[in-house]
């Protein structure tokens, strides 16, 4: 009776242990947002991670012909604001910078007239990263004038947030 008893012990202990990382390695991945570089070779991904009471996302950078799963992880976001979808990315004309835009983040700039927040820059030549949330004090802050000296054209302040620009 003592050995089973420690058999349903163990097995309790063991599958309480592996149940949560079985259900991370078979997840489905939610994309929200994607956009390929205007030379085609790369395409960056806003991956919605598993919520438990505020959202929290990655981004991420892949060949255009990887999977997302594959794609390196270049920014781990703290917990932002809902709903989800409102977000969107830009390349810059010459595919090196990667400007990431939304509309329910937690910033204290001020927004663009169309109400999108400039959130997340990413160098993908130097892999430096720039984010304006205040919950993530380690990293560099940036505005609207620098984004000029990229080549980002136009941020397209009235348009569709589901579209990047060319």
């Amino acid at each position: 009776m003592n050995r089973l008893l420690i058999l349903i012990t163990r097995s309790t202990v063991l599958l309480c242990c592996l149940a949560p990382l079985g259900c991370k390695l078979g997840h489905k991945l939610e994309v929200t947002t994607l956009a390929p570089s205007p030379d085609g070779s790369n395409v960056v991904a806003l991956v919605e991670k598993d919520a438990f009471i505020d959202r929290n996302f990655e981004v991420r950078l892949f060949r255009t012909h990887e999977s997302v799963r594959r794609g390196s992880i270049v920014f781990v976001s703290p917990d932002e604001g809902l709903p989800v979808g409102t977000e969107r990315f830009i390349w810059s004309q010459d595919a090196r910078y990667i400007l990431l835009l939304g509309k329910h983040f937690f910033l204290t700039n001020e927004p663009l007239q169309s109400g999108d927040q400039l959130y997340l820059l990413y160098d993908t030549k130097s892999q430096k990263v720039w984010c304006n949330s205040p919950q993530k004090p380690e990293l560099p802050r940036f505005t609207l004038s620098e984004l000029a000296k990229l080549k980002f054209g136009s941020i397209g302040e009235g348009s569709d947030p589901h579209k990047s620009l060319p």
